[in-house]
């Protein structure tokens, strides 16, 4: 869990008990709803705000770990064929897939 996620789920529950406080004074005058009412609109708003945020990291992370399986995939394949670099003549072993004879001119 990201910590927007974690973010938006916090500001949804402090909307949620503000909801329930402003009903709860209500029952006293009906004016006494507004600002918890408020309140709860404005942590409603920042928690969608975390959420899209949450997905946008989602999304990213998702991306990075396909590109690096990618990466993986794309090294595995370039591997060399032989050590040719370390014959003293520089030219491929005679078990490589890539061995030519070399020609007498």
């Amino acid at each position: 869990m990201t910590p927007a996620k974690r973010t938006a789920r916090a500001c949804r529950l402090a909307a949620g008990l503000s909801t329930i406080c402003a009903f709860t004074a209500a029952t006293w005058h009906p004016w006494y709803a507004v600002p918890g009412l408020v309140g709860a609109a404005v942590l409603l708003l920042v928690a969608a705000a975390y959420q899209v945020d949450d997905t946008r990291q989602q999304a990213r992370h998702e991306a990075l770990t396909l590109a690096c399986f990618a990466d993986s995939q794309t090294l595995a394949a370039t591997r060399p064929c032989c050590r040719f670099w370390e014959q003293p003549d520089g030219a491929h072993t005679t078990t490589c897939r890539n061995h030519e004879p070399r020609s007498a001119a």
